[in-house]
């Protein structure tokens, strides 16, 4: 059967990939049933003249068959003792170079001996990539040490080239080779593993391993698939021969409820769902991704549907959960589970309640409701439109009142507006009403979604004990009891009380069953970094996906060899590049897009609304030819650039930091939370410090840790990586590039990596700073940080933000001083949520945004419908005063201020 061909070659190259036999101490607790061998020749297989011992090997063969499901057996040749510093500190490590999975066989005389994969032969990841820490290498010692194993039995390994070159690279006595073929005891390496020095040791040992639970999980369930044949409509859309058909015609009736402001890309992105089993969507940078994920599933579950959301990582899930409970403020109904403890203890609570629940009876109240909700809509758009008419005629207005010669119609006219001015309610009026329509539709919406989630808690609980068997299936540790229980429950059942199921990807076999089409919408967001073998158990569950990324940003990441998958890819008679495709470079986003027959189900998410334009300018020149549409972008923006680049004249040290530039950004920030002293928590500069490299991260997270705490929550620090700030944002990044003059050109093949930079320059919202210590002359303008430097490195003036005042903003600026407001308290040009607000008030930890409108210039126009609903999320009063209504009726204008930032008469 094609299909289950094609799921065995990702299931094969999966393992392959995912072997993670790695130890780092041999002779610790994770190995079971390790033996060392005397010489290199006497391998214990059916050819040798050594033979293993009855009782040995009987006992040995009866553990693997017991354990093996979750256990392997490897044999580990070369080992290097010493002590290295991970996990926070120094320990001790007796860790094999090469691992080769083995096998226990018995022959026709009862004889037990061993079979060697040679030809499966691999180096230690876990070593490479301790050692990598502790000597500060790149990725290209890694390269050229896999380069030097072959497939060969230990005794033909260049193990005196590989000396050589570790040797090159790191501080090793290797002088015990000498002793070969002759190989060191078990007694002898515990010995020298006691040593602070690396060594290099003639050894060849076998042992237990256990496998890891999540690729065991995932290697499991597709064996299930694959035997059940489990081949629902999606996996057979992704996997057989004939490519998923879309539907670009049809319409769904449904309309789309969501408790947020969503774009006309992200609403389409929500209707298309609708219609369509496979749906992708393509989220650069800062162009709400999470934030449509989140309204989606929500929107799923307004219509009585469930939803699975996953992803490759805890970050990207955790940061869904936060979008869905905090940014849209709907609780109870998403559960982010997982095989972690933390989330077993919330679930088991989470099922507590559930189970004490007070009964429903809301039929009457959710037609009524939706009234309300068509009535809000309704009127949203009314107020839209008068907004959009009221700017237009403000300016006008402005004009009018600014001319210093005006005609005799003029003057006549000037008498008219002056009249219906005083007539007209406050622009800002409009403005509120705006924005309780929006709260109210909202509000309304979630009121419907949690009296849905009430009746059907209650009608579950008043049929049967499924809530009840749920709850002892997520308390009990019984093995066989769970999986008793996990027959008898209704999934179905539940998913109607608990709709949005938050989770990794390689968690999932362990909260659900492998059950077809279990959930209406499986949602797989940063798709780029995902492989596709992974995602084959959560196709089976799912009706409908919505496969979510960016080929761009941080991507998945493979090592195996061309050979193997073209091996791999024979073995099941399938042609590599048109039946299957490259395990290695294919991401399951690649692979979504690659199946869908037309790119009309392609959603591109192009409206960023994170960064000010310098900052997304150079990505969006040079990853995505120019498609983003920059919201943020007013005139303000090209006064100034908001890139700023600190020479520190550092030096890259032997231990990967660079003290000068963590010092000057370390001086920075400071500067940032004294200034900011008096500006209340959810206002103020919110702070993001990234590294390409983990040793200038982790001294950097020291330094951060002597700060205030208070400071950390309020301007939210993170240190991190690039890869710790995936979906992430900050409104100042501060990046310190730690390289200087010497160091080496192959350190660039890392900072080359598209998505890594990409990923980088890309979190900021208001300002970037970036701080080096090397001369980009020295450099090839090839390099994407040389070429980002050119780019963005202009001298622009610094202009005080006086400048940026016209004669109405000055102005309303003396008035309010004379209402007793500090000047310190004051902000003019103020960032917020992505764009420029006139004035900025903060008063007895009161805020308020002031907006000024019609006066000509670069701020003489109000924000549009789709700015103001993301000022809305921020919770900050927006005061809107146009500047003919602000001549005629000043005394309004500062008593509405007044009101709002509760100053005492």
């Amino acid at each position: 059967m094609h299909i289950e061909k094609v799921l065995s070659y990702y299931q094969d190259c999966y393992k392959q990939e995912f072997r993670d036999n790695d130890v780092l101490n041999f002779l610790g607790t994770k190995v079971d049933k390790r033996f060392f061998l005397k010489n290199s020749t006497g391998l214990y297989r059916e050819e040798d003249p050594t033979f293993m011992k009855i009782d040995f090997g009987e006992d040995l063969y009866k553990y693997l068959e017991i354990y093996r499901k979750e256990k392997t057996f490897v044999a580990c040749s070369f080992f290097i003792t010493g002590k290295l510093t991970f996990l926070g500190r120094k320990r001790t490590i007796c860790a094999p170079l090469i691992v080769t999975p083995a096998t226990l066989e018995i022959n026709s005389d009862a004889l037990y001996h061993i079979n060697y994969n040679f030809e499966e032969n691999r180096v230690n990841e876990a070593l490479l990539n301790v050692l990598k820490a502790n000597f500060n290498l790149d990725e290209s010692f890694s390269l050229e040490i896999k380069s030097l194993i072959n497939d060969q039995e230990p005794s033909k390994q260049d193990i005196q080239g590989i000396a050589k070159k570790l040797e090159e690279y790191i501080p090793i006595h290797t002088s015990e080779l000498e002793i070969l073929p002759a190989l060191l005891e078990g007694q002898k390496i515990k010995e020298h593993s006691k040593s602070l020095t690396l060594q290099l040791l003639p050894a060849i040992a076998l042992g237990i391993v256990e496998k890891s639970k999540s690729s065991r999980d995932v290697l499991h369930e597709i064996d299930e698939i694959k035997e059940g044949h489990l081949f629902n409509d999606t996996l057979r859309g992704f996997f057989s021969r004939r490519k998923t058909e879309i539907n670009t015609d049809a319409i769904s009736k449904e309309g789309v409820y969501v408790p947020s402001n969503l774009s006309s890309s992200q609403l389409g992105i929500i209707q298309a769902v609708k219609t369509n089993d496979i749906t992708v969507v393509i989220g650069p940078p800062g162009t709400g991704k999470s934030y449509t994920i989140a309204s989606l599933a929500l929107d799923q579950v307004y219509h009585n549907k469930s939803v699975l959301i996953c992803s490759k990582s805890d970050q990207a899930v955790d940061v869904l959960q936060e979008k869905i409970v905090q940014d849209l403020g709907v609780k109870g109904l998403s559960i982010r589970a997982g095989s972690g403890r933390s989330h077993k203890a919330k679930l088991k609570k989470k099922l507590e309640s559930i189970n004490v629940f007070q009964k429903g009876g809301n039929d009457y109240f959710i037609p009524k409701k939706q009234k309300e909700i068509d009535y809000a809509v309704n009127k949203i758009k009314e107020i839209s439109d008068e907004i959009r008419d009221r700017e237009e005629r403000e300016i006008k207005n402005a004009e009018l009142f600014l001319d210093y010669n005006p005609s005799v119609f003029k003057r006549l006219k000037r008498k008219y507006v002056s009249k219906q001015v005083l007539k007209e309610y406050p622009f800002w009026q409009l403005i509120e009403l705006l924005e309780h329509y929006i709260h109210q539709k909202n509000k309304l919406i979630k009121e419907i979604i949690s009296l849905k989630y009430r009746d059907k808690i209650s009608d579950l609980l008043s049929k049967d004990q499924t809530l009840s068997k749920f709850s002892k299936l997520v308390k009990t540790r019984n093995i066989e009891e769970r999986e008793r229980l996990f027959q008898e429950v209704d999934f179905q059942s539940v998913l109607q009380c608990l709709p949005i199921w938050i989770t990794k990807s390689t968690d999932v076999s362990d909260v659900f069953p492998l059950q077809n089409d279990l959930f209406d919408v499986a949602i797989i967001d940063e798709a780029s970094q995902c492989d596709i073998a992974t995602m084959i158990p959560v196709l089976a569950r799912a009706k409908k996906v919505v496969v979510v990324g960016d080929p761009k940003q941080l991507r998945h990441v493979s090592f195996l060899s061309k050979q193997m998958m073209e091996d791999t890819a024979n073995a099941y008679g399938l042609l590599k590049g048109e039946e299957v495709m490259n395990y290695r470079e294919t991401s399951f986003l690649d692979f979504a897009l690659e199946r869908l027959p037309s790119q009309s189900n392609v959603h591109f998410l192009d409206e960023h609304y994170r960064s000010v334009p310098s900052i997304i300018r150079y990505s969006n020149q040079k990853f995505y030819f120019e498609k983003l549409k920059v919201m943020s972008d007013l005139q303000i923006h090209h006064k100034t650039s908001a890139v700023h680049w600190v020479f520190c004249e550092g030096e890259k040290l032997k231990n990967g930091t660079n003290l000068q530039e963590a010092e000057q950004l370390l001086e920075d920030i400071q500067k940032v939370i004294d200034e900011e002293h008096q500006v209340a928590i959810g206002v103020a500069t919110t702070i993001g410090i990234l590294s390409p490299f983990r040793d200038q991260v982790n001294y950097l997270k020291d330094k951060i840790e002597e700060l205030d705490l208070a400071a950390i929550k309020k301007h939210k620090i993170a240190v991190g990586t690039p890869f710790e700030f995936q979906g992430e944002e900050r409104d100042q990044m501060y990046i310190t590039f730690t390289i200087d003059n010497q160091t080496s050109t192959s350190v660039f093949q890392y900072l080359d990596r598209e998505d890594v930079f990409n990923v980088s320059i890309t979190r900021a919202k208001q300002q970037q700073f970036l701080y080096y210590s090397f001369d980009p002359k020295n450099f090839k303008n090839k390099h994407l940080v040389i070429d980002y430097l050119s780019e963005t490195r202009i001298q622009y003036p610094q202009n005080s933000v006086e400048e940026y005042m016209d004669n109405f903003a000055e102005e309303v600026l003396e008035e309010l001083i004379q209402l007793g407001i500090k000047q310190e308290d004051i902000i003019v040009n103020y960032p917020i949520a992505g764009y420029v607000m006139d004035i900025l008030v903060t008063h007895k930890q009161r805020t308020i945004c002031i907006d000024l409108v019609g006066y000509p210039g670069a701020l003489e126009k109000t924000f549009s419908i789709d700015q103001y609903k993301t000022l809305f999320r921020t919770q900050i009063p927006i005061i809107t005063i146009p500047y003919v209504y602000w001549l005629h009726n000043k005394k309004e204008c500062l008593h509405h201020i007044t009101k709002k930032v509760r100053i005492a008469k």
